[in-house]
């Protein structure tokens, strides 16, 4: 996935994605829409960088990468949850 010009918004409800711009300092925002997952504190806790990706392991067929992005650049401010 990748977003345009601004500021983005994603929506993650499964599958294995890669957001190719993501820009936590922009605001950017990821909507998390997978059951057991309500909080930052939830995702974070299946998250790990690997290389210069911060990768969200949800579930066996649930993975998000954010290409290029460190995991300390993130806050609760990039995620809400449905």
């Amino acid at each position: 996935m990748s977003g345009g010009y601004g500021r983005d918004q994603f929506i993650f409800d499964g599958g294995r994605d890669m957001i190719r711009d993501f820009d936590a300092a922009q605001c950017e925002l990821i909507r998390i829409n997978v059951d057991g997952f309500d909080s930052y504190d939830d995702i974070m806790a299946v998250a790990t960088q690997q290389g210069d990706d911060a990768v969200f392991t949800l579930g066996q067929w649930k993975v998000l990468t954010l290409d290029n992005v460190q995991l300390s650049e993130l806050s609760a401010d990039n995620f809400f949850f449905a």
